[in-house]
């Protein structure tokens, strides 16, 4: 019995991901047209879940790039070369590597999250909650008291 390589787990992964992502879209489309909708309570439970798996999921990928995606010197011969390729090949190698896969997780997190705010009417809750921040700040729209001139020429 062998056990799965790497690049065959990612493949496996990345193809979880496709079907996903159609899945997503199906959702999506069920949250436009008003099919699905979420109480306030339950999207917060959910967008609080997500948040802690799109952390992790960007601390994943973060991870591969400076920490796995290295040299391993496993010697200065053709063997240690191969095994250091096929292994940097198995982390950033092609689209069913896994740091592509990954990144592809950590976007579909993102895509997820949007669509349980859609869901729960939240987006526009949000949009509100930043556009009155940004006028708190004096940044939008400009605050007139502000902009006028006080020279007298």
């Amino acid at each position: 019995m062998t056990e799965p390589t790497s690049p065959d787990v990612a493949t496996a992964a990345a193809a979880g991901l496709s079907v996903a992502g159609v899945q997503l879209a199906g959702m999506a489309q069920a949250v436009s047209t008003g099919s699905v909708r979420l109480t306030p309570d339950a999207a917060t439970a959910l967008l609080s879940a997500l948040g802690t798996l799109t952390g992790q999921a960007a601390n994943l990928v973060t991870y591969t790039e400076h920490g796995l995606d290295q040299q391993l010197h496993l010697g200065h011969n053709w063997i240690g070369t191969i095994m250091d390729d096929k292994f940097r090949g198995a982390v950033s190698g092609g689209p069913d590597a896994l740091r592509p896969v990954l990144e592809q997780f950590h976007a579909m997190l993102g895509q997820v999250t949007d669509t349980v705010r859609r869901a729960a009417g939240l987006t526009a809750a949000t949009d509100q909650q930043i556009a009155d921040q940004l006028r708190t700040a004096g940044r939008w729209p400009p605050n007139r008291a502000r902009c006028t001139s006080t020279s007298t020429g």
